[in-house]
Parts: structure tokens; sequence; C-alpha cells
């Protein structure tokens, strides 16, 4: 045990330093020299690690979950978390939090000019390539089609600028319609493994699961509609004589 610079160093054997297994720094950052074992023996497999904020630093941070055995392993995020990302930079992902939707009830505002410079103030700030957006004007609640006339209207206020001529605006179908086969300009054929990772994208997301609240006439979970449409347009194509695929994600181009 050794605390003689403000760092307190755990270790093994008599001599100081030379085999630390726990280390703290005056700043309280703690540094395990072998794996961190959680429970009350070393063959425990339940126990708790309480912190406000935890990091994985170094050149090669890794997580493993698991011991490789047959029993599942899982993650489970316990409150209302809004930014939970995998593989994703948090500085590549923005949430524009329009002040019409952010009412805290179900009846929305009306848009007003802090919507329309919101919307206006991120293109210009991430000066996009391309744009996907929810083109479903089909959607009981009606939020996708304030969304849809927020971003006409600040496509038409752009279009003179430079970086909008390499911009190209793509409209998807949610969970209600899907283009009709002379309506769609781009097709992204799905294998049987993407569906499925689309599927689990759907569970993810808290609002689209178990008869949400604007279900529609159509009564079925929205992971059942979509991979139902997507299956069905793959069907399509075939019969038009194409390849057969699982199933097929439909784009149509907005010009502005």
């Amino acid at each position: 045990l050794d605390d003689s610079a403000d760092d307190l160093v755990i270790g093994l054997g008599s001599a100081v330093g030379t085999t630390p297994a726990i280390e703290i720094d005056e700043n309280q950052d703690i540094k395990f020299a072998q794996s961190i074992g959680v429970g009350q023996a070393a063959s425990s497999t339940t126990g708790d690690i309480v912190a406000q904020t935890m990091a994985l630093k170094g050149t090669t941070p890794t997580l493993t979950i698991g011991d490789a055995g047959a029993e599942d392993t899982k993650i489970v995020f316990d409150g209302n978390a809004k930014d939970f990302y995998v593989g994703l930079d948090d500085s590549k992902v923005h949430f524009l939090k329009l002040p019409f939707y952010e009412t805290g009830r179900i009846k929305k505002n009306k848009p007003n000019k802090n919507d329309d410079n919101l919307m206006i103030d991120i293109i210009s700030k991430i000066k996009p390539h391309q744009i996907y957006a929810a083109g479903d004007l089909a959607d009981p609640h009606g939020t996708h089609a304030v969304c849809i006339h927020l971003l006409f209207k600040a496509l038409k206020k752009l279009k003179k600028e430079s970086f909008m001529k390499n911009c190209w605006v793509w409209l998807y179908r949610g969970a209600w319609h899907e283009w009709d086969i002379h309506e769609i300009e781009m097709a992204v054929p799905m294998s049987p493994k993407q569906v499925l990772k689309k599927r689990k994208s759907i569970f993810f997301h808290k609002s689209q699961n178990n008869s949400v609240m604007f279900q529609g006439e159509d009564k079925r979970e929205f992971w059942e509609r979509v991979e139902e449409r997507n299956r069905d347009i793959a069907k399509q194509y075939r019969k038009l004589g194409m390849a057969d695929y699982q199933a097929m994600e439909t784009f149509r181009r907005y010009h502005f």
C-alpha cells in the first residue's frame, strides 16, 4: 500500500510499486491492472458497479460482456435515455428539438419562425450531400407532415446556396403506405440479416412498440407492417423480372 505521492497504489508482494493492482490518482481516476470481478466471491455472477460517469480509455478500449457461454448476455438501460448510440460519433448526431413538438403534451403547437430557423441552421451547418426525410403524410398524428413542410420551406430558402447544388433529398414512407412502383426512384435491396437488423432497430425505438398511441386503423405492430411492406415491394420487383431479394427499402427523390 503506497500513498507517498498523492496516489493510492494497492499491489502484490512486499516491494512498493512493482506489481500494482489498483491505482487511484489525485484526480480520483481509478486504474485496474487486471479484470474487474463484481460480486460477493470470485465466482459470483451478480453485483453492481455504481458511478455517475464511466469511461474506457486507452488506444484500443474494449468492453467484453459475457464469457462465450450458452446463456444470453444483455445490456439494460434503465431511465429516460435520449441519446444512446451504437457505433456513432455523438458529434455526428443532432436533435433539432423543434419548439412546436417539445410541448410535453399530445397536442403540439403550430410551427413558427423558431422551427423554421432551426431547420435552416442545421442544414447550413452540416451542408449535407443527402437528406433522408419521412414523406409519409398519412401519419394519423400529423407530425411527419409538419416536419416535412418545415424541411421544404428550409430547402426553398437555401436552394441558391452553393453547397445545395450537391445535395439530394430522398423521401421514404413509414408504417402506413409504400410508394407505388412507378414512383420509386431508388430501391435498396435488403438481405435477411439486414431485415432482422432493421427489426431490432425498431425495437430500440420505444414509441414504436406495443400498441402505440397513434396506431391508425392497422393494429399490427410497426415492425410487422414495415417488414411486410419491404417484402411486398421486393415481390413486385421480382414480378417485373428483376432479381429476387428478401426485401426492398424504397425512396423517391424530392426536387427543390
